[in-house]
């Protein structure tokens, strides 16, 4: 699945969460100024959305 616009490839587990990355190249991932690697192995990006279509209940359920 690796070519040269794909260099990596987001390993999910059956509930959809990203369990592991997998890479063609034995590199660090570096996203702006931040490093991945097996000495900063966590890095969390955040997203805000608007699922619950103002439905306070609904978000709180999704929470």
């Amino acid at each position: 699945m690796f070519s040269n616009k794909i260099e990596y490839i987001p390993l999910i587990d059956r509930q959809q969460r990203l369990v592991a990355v997998a890479s063609f190249k034995q590199q660090p991932i570096q996203i702006g100024s931040a490093i991945i690697d097996n000495d900063n192995p966590v890095y969390i990006i955040a997203e805000i959305g608007n699922n619950h279509n103002g439905d306070i209940e609904l978000a709180c359920r999704l929470g």
